[in-house]
């Protein structure tokens, strides 16, 4: 797959992998029927945009400081999802 994307031209191909989880994750959003099964598929869905959030190649460091506030900010809302449950 890597040596047909080189030869497509295609650069990055770790975002479709990393896409297709969190749509996974955004497909267990509807079929949770408990709060447990929620907060799996938050996980799912977040993890993955958390890594395409730092995969910026021009500007490492502005992106490596917002994938790490994105993700601070997606551990406060987790706790207080848990704590709220």
């Amino acid at each position: 797959v890597e040596k047909l994307a080189t030869k497509a031209g295609v650069i990055q191909t770790e975002v479709f992998p990393l896409t297709m989880f969190a749509i996974g994750g955004m497909l267990l959003f509807p079929a949770a029927n408990d709060l447990l099964t929620m907060f799996i598929a938050l996980g799912v869905l977040s993890l993955p945009l958390y890594l395409l959030c730092g995969l910026a190649r021009r500007r490492r460091l502005l992106s490596q400081e917002s994938s790490l506030k994105y993700f601070l900010l997606g551990a406060f809302s987790s706790a207080f999802f848990l704590y709220g449950a």
